[in-house]
């Protein structure tokens, strides 16, 4: 995929994982972090999302830090080695859960 970010992004070891919650927050998935940006963020996720599809989550962006959570949508997505790799812009970021 294309990285069309601005913004500095930070790459995450193999195996850092995160949680996105789908639409009204009731569908939950493990996503695997790919990097991150203040705008935005790739994940892998085993399952297709479309384009405009909402996601809250929790970003573990540093080791030693707490979380982040976040809210946006997906942007792209594109099949990897039967993963999707989704590219997810930020509308919001918080230290504390928006739920």
């Amino acid at each position: 995929m294309q990285d069309r970010r601005v913004a500095t992004r930070y790459e995450h070891e193999i195996n850092n994982m995160g949680t996105i919650y789908l639409g009204d927050g009731k569908e939950r998935e493990e996503v695997q972090i790919i990097d991150v940006s203040s705008t935005g963020m790739r994940v892998f996720s085993p399952n297709y999302r479309d384009p405009g599809t909402e996601v809250t989550g929790r970003v573990p962006i540093f080791p030693d830090m707490a979380p982040f959570y976040v809210s946006g949508k997906v942007l792209r997505a594109e099949n990897i080695t039967g993963l999707w790799e989704l590219a997810v812009q930020f509308d919001k970021v918080r230290v504390y859960s928006f739920f």
